[in-house]
């Protein structure tokens, strides 16, 4: 009789970003810090069984993504070069950056 060998799942540390740039922003239900951080959690948690986790929350309120000069961007990047990280996921693209070649450089 054979065995079956019992797989374990792998890991994906998964990393949220969220973003607002405007006290407006912040409060309108689709944009909100909270409404974006919903969206994401529940996506991560759909894919729990293919070893998703949660990793942390980096939340940047009333800063443009016009730069990367963000302090929870910076400390997420910081994570990432650490290898504590294996997925960024974001509401929206622009929640990260609205420059595609910065948006490029953050994707390598």
């Amino acid at each position: 009789m054979k065995m079956k060998k019992n797989k374990k799942k792998e890991v994906v540390r998964c990393a949220v970003y969220t973003r607002v740039s405007t006290e407006n922003q912040a409060e309108k239900d689709y944009s909100s810090l909270e409404s974006q951080k919903e969206h994401i959690l529940n996506f991560i948690k759909s894919r729990r069984f293919e070893g998703w986790e949660l990793f942390g929350i980096y939340e940047d309120a009333g800063f443009s993504a016009a730069s990367l000069e963000r302090p929870e961007l910076q400390r997420m990047l910081r994570d990432i070069r650490k290898g504590l990280i294996d997925v960024v996921l974001v509401y929206k693209i622009n929640r990260l950056t609205r420059s595609h070649y910065e948006g490029f450089l953050l994707s390598d």
